[in-house]
């Protein structure tokens, strides 16, 4: 989930700040955005996707039936884990874009951007120092 300008604006040139494309409804948006990418990462690994695999390994209980729900699981597993990471990923950006936000506008302190993120001041220092550009 990265920051598309507005088509009708001219191309952003390398550097440019990617929370200046960036409006506070959007900012919601894209938040919702990340739950919903969450949620489908965790229909990865739901239990009840799984209970009749599972049933019939114990059920029959020979080693090729357990080795084949073994590897419906392991599949599961890969399939979650290269979605955190893509999660991961969209989640930091959009983090440092709604801190960069916040502290643009005027709306907050450094200081209390990090006591509500929970990070350290140095942290939100640092980002404010070096913003997201269209390079990141």
């Amino acid at each position: 989930m990265t920051i598309e300008p507005d088509p009708k604006a001219t191309e952003p040139t390398a550097g440019a700040r990617q929370v200046d494309d960036v409006n506070f409804h959007e900012l919601g948006k894209r938040l919702v955005d990340l739950g919903e990418q969450l949620r489908l990462i965790g229909s990865h690994t739901a239990a009840h996707k799984f209970e009749d695999a599972f049933d019939r390994a114990v059920q029959i209980d020979v080693p090729e039936v357990w080795a084949e729900y073994n590897a419906t699981v392991s599949d599961a597993i890969r399939r979650t884990l290269a979605g955190m990471g893509s999660f991961r990923k969209d989640y930091a950006n959009w983090e440092r874009i709604v801190v960069e936000y916040a502290l643009t506008k005027d709306v907050f302190t450094q200081r209390e951007v990090a006591r509500l993120l929970g990070v350290g001041l140095s942290t939100v220092n640092r980002w404010a120092q070096h913003p997201l550009s269209y390079e990141d």
